[in-house]
Formats: structure tokens, C-alpha cells, sequence
């Protein structure tokens, strides 16, 4: 099956791809940007607490602190200087290490003094850069409990440096806000396509409308009516297209008119003619070459006569009548008028009839089955079959006549209905579009499928009438 980029496809496809770019956009730049402020802000606090604990410290018994000599005055001194920073400043640690990144002090009831630290390793080379006063912090990690940390450093002098830990609680859920942008993307997409078809829809829905309606116009059915609660720009298209059908219509019944009455003046001087050559046969012997002449004159005048009947036929059918009539003996009726074409090529007529009866104007109907029958007959060779089915097709009646003749080329098929047309060399061209008119004044359609050497299908589709 192969995909067709149609114009509603389109629209929901730039509209889905153009939000989509727009959400994805919005949601990682919104995503971002709270990170960043909330970062910055953090980074800021932790700085200023470090430096605050810098700054106010007394330095001058800090090289009495020895590791693991948590009994002593000045290390029961510096902790409770620590304790106090940490929980003025609700922080998660606060400390004092030395230019071997050795921690000599910290808040931590339970002090594991590590020498180096590792933590402190990482940030080395921008520890040491920093010039008494100067702070600076860490990039946000994921501690050991899995919550989140920000380390910050000030120089004390030339042998020490405060730091700090203070916990990112709020980074946590920043993290969780970046599924929730994925989420709101994924939701606001799906909308998206749903919106942008619906738009696509009401866009193309008149123009479809209008096509359909073009298309039956160019069918000849001139009393379909143009779309209607067609809005805005289409509309005028339609209006257009409507006052083009009735000047279209106008003009096409005034030609037919016209050929009916060319038809029937045409049609009485033929009488005549036909009249006084029958006189003039009457008194000819038989077997003379005059007589040989006027046979010849009656039968091209029964010829003429014949088409332009047809022509009236064609030009102003009669109006229909319709009733509920019995498809198996109209076309019995058919068969016995086309009995010596039968009888001659030996043709077997087979019926399959689920639906029996059809309403529908009989006279028009016997002139359908008479013009079918007879193209199956001319297309059959010897022992040829004529099946005539009727079933039923979603509340329509389906009327086929079917024939395993020769068939007919399907570059042809497209033309089969114009007035005119023939391919047999015989005939002229009037029956098929006849049978379309006839159709369309009783409200059925009527359609041929075939192929060159497997036979022909001609369809009418008529709406069940209880």
C-alpha cells in the first residue's frame, strides 16, 4: 500500500513537528534555567557561609588542635565554634583543613580525620589558587545517602581553609521536574496531533466535498447540488462552482432541445419519404434492378428513423414512472425480442437474482435490458453466457449483466458513456449513454468493468425501495 502525502497528512505533520520542536525546546530551556538560578543561588549561600566562618574565626589556638584529641580545650573550642556556624547556617557539615587537605576540625559529633581527603582531592588545584578571603564551591554531587551536596572553600591564611557542605534538597526535585517537562511535552504532542488533524480536517473536508462535486459534473449529473455550510474563502469557491453548474445545465438543455427538435423535424419528411417508397415498390415487379434500389432507399430510411429516435430518446427521455416490477420477466420479454441473435450464436442466459423485484419505470427498464442485452450478444462468439445477478450492497440493489466476451480495452472504459462513442464499427454510439440518462432519472447509477478476452460487467446500483 503506498502512502500518500495528502494535504491533511501535511498540515498534522508540520503542526506536530513544529510543537514538538517549540515543547522540547521550551521544556529543556525552562529545565535548565531553574537549575541554573537555583544553583547560583545556592553556590552564593554556600559561599557566604564560608566566608563567615573565615572570617570570624580566631585562629590563634588553631595549631593546638591535634587529630584525635577530642578532650582538649581547643578542640572542644573550634567544634563548638563549628556547631554554631553549621546549625546558624543549616548546614549539613562545616570544617577546617589544612594545605595537606587534612580536615583538623569539624562539626561531625563523629569525626574520622582522613588524611588526605578524598572529596577534597577532587577540588585540589581550585583550592589551592585561592588567595586569603577569596571562596569558591563545587559542582552539586550525589552523596553516599543519595541526597544531594554542595561543597564550598574560603582561604583562612596560608595554612588553612574553612569549608562547608550544604545539602541540595531542592536539586532533587528539580531532577524530578525534568520528567514532568518530558511528561507535559509527550501530553501537549499528542494534543498537538490530534488538533492539527481536526484542523486539516475542516480545511480539507470542503475541498474534498468540492472535488466530488466537480467530478460529478463531469459525469454529466447536473442535479447534484454543490457543497453546502461551506465557510469563509471555500465558499465562494462554492458559489462559484454552484452558479457554474446551473449555466452549465442551462445551456446543456437548451442544446438537447435543440437536437430533439433538429431530430424531429428531420424525423416527419423521413415518414414520407419512407411512405412513397413503399408506394413506388408496389408497383415495380420484383426482380428489377429499381426495385433493388428502392429496397435499399427504404432500408437506409428505417436507419435514419431508428437514430433519430434514439436522438429523441437521448435528448429528452420520457419522465419515469416508477414501480416495483419483476426483473426475471421484463427480461424474459428482452429475450424473446433478441430470440433469433440468441438462437443463431446458441447463447445460454443464466439468472441469479437474491433480490427479484427493483422499483423502477418499466419502459425504461426494458429499453436498458434491450440496449445490454444486445452489446453481450454482439460481443459473444458461439456458445457464449449472459448471467444476470442481482444482490444486495450496504442498503443498494446491484444489477449486473455479465457476458464472457471479448471485452472491452480499459483505456476505453472512461469513454464507453459519452454519446457517441463506439468501437464495434457498428451502431452509433448512443446505447451506453442512453442506458445512463434512463438510469439517472429513475436515481440508480450505472458503471462497467472489463478487460480485453475476460468478458464484461455493466452494473446498475439502485437504492432499495420498501
Amino acid at each position: 500500500m503506498t502512502f500518500r502525502w495528502t494535504m491533511r497528512t501535511r498540515i498534522g505533520v508540520l503542526f506536530s513537528v513544529i510543537t514538538m520542536i517549540l515543547i522540547i525546546v521550551l521544556s529543556r530551556f525552562s529545565y535548565v534555567a531553574v537549575r541554573e538560578v537555583y544553583l547560583d543561588q545556592l553556590s552564593r549561600q554556600v559561599r557566604m557561609s564560608a566566608k563567615a566562618i573565615a572570617t570570624d574565626m580566631d585562629m590563634g589556638n588553631l595549631k593546638f588542635v591535634q587529630p584525635h584529641s577530642e578532650n582538649s580545650v581547643a578542640t572542644q573550642f573550634y567544634k563548638r565554634y563549628l556547631k554554631k556556624k553549621k546549625e546558624g547556617h543549616e548546614l549539613a557539615s562545616a570544617f577546617i583543613f589544612d594545605a595537606t587537605l587534612r580536615i583538623v576540625m569539624t562539626s561531625d559529633d563523629e569525626s574520622d580525620y582522613i588524611h588526605p581527603d578524598p572529596t577534597l582531592l577532587l577540588s585540589q588545584s581550585e583550592i589551592e589558587r585561592l588567595t586569603p578571603g577569596e571562596t569558591s564551591t563545587t559542582l552539586p554531587f550525589l552523596g553516599n545517602d543519595n541526597e544531594w551536596y554542595m561543597w564550598g572553600f574560603c582561604r583562612i591564611d596560608d595554612e588553612y581553609w574553612a569549608g562547608v557542605r550544604a545539602k541540595a534538597d531542592q536539586l532533587m526535585y528539580i531532577e524530578n521536574l525534568s520528567f514532568v517537562f518530558w511528561f507535559i511535552s509527550g501530553t501537549a504532542l499528542v494534543f498537538t496531533l490530534f488538533g492539527s488533524f481536526w484542523l486539516a480536517k475542516t480545511i480539507t473536508k470542503p475541498i474534498d466535498q468540492m472535488v466530488r462535486f466537480s467530478r460529478s459534473l463531469g459525469r454529466g449529473e447536473w442535479d447534484t447540488e454543490a457543497p453546502k455550510h461551506v465557510k469563509g474563502e471555500l465558499a465562494s469557491l462554492a458559489t462559484a462552482m454552484e452558479q457554474m453548474r446551473t449555466d452549465i445545465q442551462g445551456r446543456h438543455k437548451e442544446k438537447e432541445e435543440l437536437l430533439a427538435q433538429i431530430a424531429h423535424e428531420i424525423r416527419n419528411p423521413l415518414g414520407g419519404i419512407e411512405l412513397m417508397a413503399g408506394l413506388v415498390y408496389e408497383d415495380m415487379p420484383p426482380e428489377s434492378q429499381q426495385s433493388a434500389y428502392i429496397r435499399q432507399i427504404r432500408k437506409e430510411v428505417s436507419g435514419l428513423k431508428n437514430l433519430v429516435h434514439q436522438y429523441l430518446e437521448f435528448g429528452r427521455p420520457a419522465q419515469a414512472i416508477g414501480q416495483l416490477i419483476d426483473i426475471r420477466s421484463l427480461c424474459a420479454e428482452v429475450e424473446q425480442l433478441l430470440l433469433n441473435e440468441i438462437k443463431n450464436k446458441k447463447i445460454k442466459i443464466n439468472y441469479n437474482l437474491s433480490v427479484p423485484e427493483i422499483y423502477f419505470d418499466p419502459q425504461h427498464f426494458r429499453q436498458i435490458m434491450l440496449n445490454l442485452f444486445s452489446n453481450a450478444i454482439d460481443a459473444l462468439e458461439m456458445y457464449g453466457k449472459i448471467e444476470v445477478v442481482s444482490e444486495m450492497h450496504d442498503s443498494y440493489i446491484h444489477l449486473s449483466i455479465r457476458d464472457n466476451g471479448k471485452g472491452i480495452d480499459q483505456k476505453w472504459l472512461p469513454q464507453v458513456f459519452e454519446p457517441f462513442f463506439t468501437r464495434s464499427g457498428h451502431g452509433n454510439g448512443l446505447g451506453l449513454a442512453i442506458c445512463k440518462k434512463l438510469c439517472a432519472v429513475n436515481g440508480a447509477t450505472i458503471h462497467i468493468e472489463s478487460r480485453l478476452e475476460a468478458g464484461c460487467s455493466v452494473t446498475m446500483r439502485l437504492k432499495q425501495t420498501i
